[in-house]
């Protein structure tokens, strides 16, 4: 056996595409491999290519190669060749088979059964099914043996379902075709690559069809599991495995447009693959329908969903309100949640978990828009309209799932475009790919995104690039050159994706300068003097990095000009004139900017982040420079709206880039511990601060 090198077949795919390779450092850079490692490619492909009597490539001094049309020829018959070659698993690859093949239970599986399959050692099997045992112990799922059935497990049909979908994501995400065609192989659906290849696009030709007659898209990355998952659970189905539906499950699944839908694709399927209890299995997949992931529904605001729209609003505001911030395209971000709503309501309804393998990362990179989602989602539980959808509440990776869409929100709003051409191609969801999008706006500042296609598509985008940024490792642009990331950016992605712009010049922002200038020449006196400094700002020719703010909470709990210490006052607006003071005269807020929170107060817009401690903030369109914060404490609570009494108020000044957001975690942190309770016997923010670091 061979054992197929991922790295070296994506090598192979670049280097056979495109006619010329100008650098081995850049093809080093957009393979994601030490320049080394290309060498080695280079050497192992110049082997073939003897053995073919064909000529080598040749590198040349600090330049890269050429390559002939009967070079890349001769490399694309040798990968095509290799699609049939005997394929070595790794461990992880052993383990997605082994839980796949007891979940389908296509036949007794014992431990010499795996071994025979596989060809490894006893041991080796034995380590690879406690490894399974684990994993599925984690969905409270139990693997037993016996002699008459070897390794199975006892779970309802749908919950079985729902766990080979899970490692059909995880193939699908790791692209691992070859380990797909293995398996239904060895379940006898089909008989060659070719074959399944055949079967696949048919599917995938059928699910598409449906996007005009539900007016709803499925995201590349669903169909692609969705075609899949129908060939598997063939097996399923033909030994009478169903999945069970209530009279009322039943009758609110035949209420869809989607139930419907799915009779007809089933129907015209039927033909190609008999498929086996058609009107039973419609019920399953027109579930399966409803709670994948949606590019576009043109039927979010339709009539039976009056009550999730207003969830989605409030949603928004809440996430607005507590962030400090302003979406000018709300709307556009309103409608994509509530698209994502609609499907998380249903996998409530149906107690479906879909999975999601990005959602740790996803957590990881985008830790501001997530914890905020998550504290919205909190204060959302009281909402007896939320209740009535949600009555569990959101799990982690649903409150993950919707901050996505806040973090494309945000980023789309900080981006600037410029002159340097790149498309991104991914099969992803919209959100993803949209998330990159912004992402390589802000790390290639002088670049424009020319398009952000599906791979299918991407092929034959008729226009010049110079970068191509994919997440499919198979994919090649015919132009430009393609460089691979992951779906979520890594901190390694990022870099490489600042070297592609490293020649480019930075981008100049002003903004906080002309902030600065307006507040300091109040507008209208000394008009002569401002239109010299302005004219200075704009004419100046030096670049600058937009200025990255970093504040500590504590620098203000230590800076007695920050923190206040009063009596009960009868007038909240009095007490916000002397916390915003400082703020003002340190060029942090403009009056304006406490004018607009007082009038936002006066309308009842009251956030409580813990009983009897006050956050006042607005968005820094109000006139907002730079984050930062104040305090006061109440020996007396204040009695505002609704009886709420006050004891803390703070006081944040906001930013557009969203750097005041670390002030609010770091806030949050602190009123978790006892923060609170020694300001509380103390009323002193000196002796609070100091015991708290001690």
């Amino acid at each position: 056996m061979e054992q197929l090198d991922t790295k070296f077949i994506q090598f192979l795919s670049m280097i056979s595409r495109q006619k010329e390779i100008r650098s081995i450092t850049e093809l080093a850079l957009n393979l994601g491999v030490s320049r080394r490692m290309v060498y080695y490619y280079v050497d192992k492909l110049n082997d073939f290519l003897k053995e073919k009597k064909r000529p080598t490539l040749q590198r040349q001094k600090r330049k890269g190669f050429e390559i002939s049309k009967i070079q890349q020829q001769e490399i694309q018959l040798w990968m095509k060749a290799q699609e049939t070659t005997d394929y070595v698993l790794t461990q992880n690859e052993r383990h997605l088979l082994i839980g796949l093949l007891i979940l389908i239970e296509n036949k007794k599986w014992q431990l010499q059964h795996l071994q025979d399959f596989f060809h490894v050692s006893r041991n080796t099997v034995i380590k690879d099914v406690q490894l399974v045992k684990e994993w599925l112990l984690t969905f409270g799922v139990t693997i037993e043996s016996n002699k008459k059935r070897g390794y199975f497990v006892t779970i309802s049909e749908l919950n079985r379902r729902q766990l080979i979908y899970q490692q059909l994501y995880l193939m699908e995400i790791a692209q691992m075709d070859a380990i797909y065609y293995l398996l239904v192989h060895e379940l006898e659906i089909v008989k060659t690559p070719q074959e399944l290849n055949q079967a696949i696009q048919a599917i995938e030709a059928a699910i598409y069809q449906t996007k005009t007659s539900l007016a709803k898209e499925i995201t590349e990355l669903d169909t692609h599991i969705l075609a899949k998952m129908i060939v598997i659970v063939q097996n399923r189905s033909k030994n009478g495995w169903i999945v069970e539906w209530t009279k009322k499950e039943a009758a609110l699944i035949e209420e869809r447009l989607e139930f419907k839908i799915v009779v007809q694709l089933l129907q015209q399927l039927n033909g190609y693959f008999g498929i086996d209890h058609l009107e039973k299995e419609a019920y399953y997949y027109s579930v399966l329908l409803l709670c994948i992931e949606k590019n576009v529904d043109a039927h979010f605001l339709s009539n039976p969903f009056e009550n999730l729209v207003y969830v989605t609003k409030n949603f928004v505001r809440l996430f607005e309100q507590i962030a400090g911030i302003h979406f000018h395209n709300r709307d556009r971000l309103i409608e994509k949640i509530q698209t994502h709503m609609k499907v998380l309501y249903y996998r409530h309804v149906f107690e479906v978990q879909m999975p999601n393998y990005l959602v740790k990362d996803l957590s990881d990179r985008y830790e501001k828009a997530v914890k905020l989602t998550e504290k919205v989602s909190i204060i959302m539980k009281s909402d007896i309209v939320f209740q009535t959808s949600f009555s569990k509440g959101l799990t982690k990776t649903e409150i993950t799932e919707i901050a996505i869409y806040f973090e494309e929100a945000i980023l789309k709003e900080q981006t600037r475009r410029d002159v340097l051409q790149v498309l991104v191609v991914s099969d992803c969801s919209t959100v993803l790919n949209n998330v990159i999008e912004a992402h390589l706006q802000q790390l290639l500042p002088e670049s424009l995104v020319v398009g952000n296609l599906k791979s299918k598509s991407a092929y034959y985008y008729p226009g010049k690039v110079d970068y191509c940024i994919s997440t499919n490792l198979n994919y090649v642009h015919p132009q430009g050159e393609t460089v691979y990331v992951s779906p979520i950016l890594t901190i390694e992605d990022k870099k490489r994706m600042k070297e592609l712009g490293k020649k480019r010049p930075l981008t100049l922002k002003k903004r906080e300068k002309i902030k600065l200038l307006l507040t300091e020449f109040q507008y209208i006196e000394n008009q002569d003097a401002f239109i010299l400094e302005l004219e200075k700002l704009v004419k100046s020719p030096k670049r600058e990095l937009p200025k990255k703010y970093q504040v500590k909470l504590v620098d203000f709990l230590k800076n007695s000009e920050f923190c206040f210490v009063e009596d009960q006052e009868d007038s909240l607006p009095t007490l916000l004139d002397k916390m915003s003071k400082p703020l003002i005269e340190e060029h942090y807020i403009q009056v304006s900017y406490r004018e607009q929170i007082k009038e936002e107060l006066n309308q009842g817009q009251l956030i409580f982040l813990y009983s009897k401690i006050l956050l006042v903030h607005t968005d820094y369109r109000f006139g907002s420079i730079k984050p930062g914060c104040s305090f006061l404490f109440l020996k007396s609570p204040l009695i505002v709206k609704n009886n709420k009494e006050v004891q803390l108020i703070v006081f944040l000044a906001t930013e557009e880039t969203m750097a005041h957001v670390p002030l609010l975690f770091e806030l949050d942190h602190l009123l978790q511990s006892n923060f609170y309770e020694i300001l509380i016997k103390t009323a002193s923010f000196q002796a609070a601060t100091q015991q708290l670091q001690s």
